[in-house]
């Protein structure tokens, strides 16, 4: 156990300085060469812990507990490396977890808590709302222009999709949609109350 999780640190602070030397414009291949030497610190590591892996699993006798964190090592072996070829992914899903807490616990105090359908619907916003906001966008402006579109085509997608998502937007739209969302405030019973003058007394 220590050794895979020493080795995981070590892995991570090889991505970690992977990261420092990598340019998310330019493509994998022809980095310079402080990259190419980090990424094969990394890559060739990795390309030993599967068979390590399937070794250790085809030991005799061994422990329920390792056995079951060696399968979903094995099992997951390609959803764990994706970062090799995207650089950007994280070694771990935290960041992800973190994402999920919010929907998660507000699923269990609001309607549709336990069903499925719900589980779903709140699957696509969360997605919605946390690509809105990778891509520096303001929800205010982003939901409320998609769902119209949406709506439009029979509930659907529309077939152009690129003023909603970040990587394919025109600098016209990023500008427009990145602006600050319109502040509603609610009703008030007169102006006085809006602007925080006190009231008079009810003589009545």
């Amino acid at each position: 156990m220590w050794a895979w999780s020493d080795e995981s640190r070590d892995l991570s602070r090889v991505h970690a300085a992977r990261l420092q030397a990598w340019a998310d414009t330019v493509p994998l291949a022809p980095h310079p060469a402080a990259f190419g030497a980090r990424h094969g610190a990394l890559t060739s590591p990795l390309r030993q812990m599967p068979t390590r892996c399937e070794g250790q699993l085809e030991a005799q006798a061994l422990p329920l507990a390792k056995a079951q964190g060696l399968t979903r090592l094995h099992n997951h072996w390609d959803g764990r490396t994706v970062l090799v070829e995207r650089p950007e992914g994280a070694m771990d899903n935290q960041t992800a977890e973190r994402v999920l807490r919010h929907p998660v616990v507000g699923r269990k105090h609001s309607e549709g808590s336990g069903s499925g359908w719900s589980a779903h619907r709140a699957a696509m916003m969360v997605s919605v709302r946390h690509t809105v906001g990778r891509g520096h966008l303001t929800p205010p402006h982003g939901l409320p222009a998609f769902f119209p579109a949406g709506a439009d085509h029979g509930g659907t997608s529309p077939p152009d999709r690129s003023a909603f998502l970040p990587w394919q937007r025109t600098p016209e739209h990023s500008e427009e949609r990145a602006r600050p969302g319109p502040v509603t405030l609610p009703p008030c019973a007169s102006a006085s109350q809006t602007l925080g003058e006190p009231q008079a007394a009810d003589t009545s």
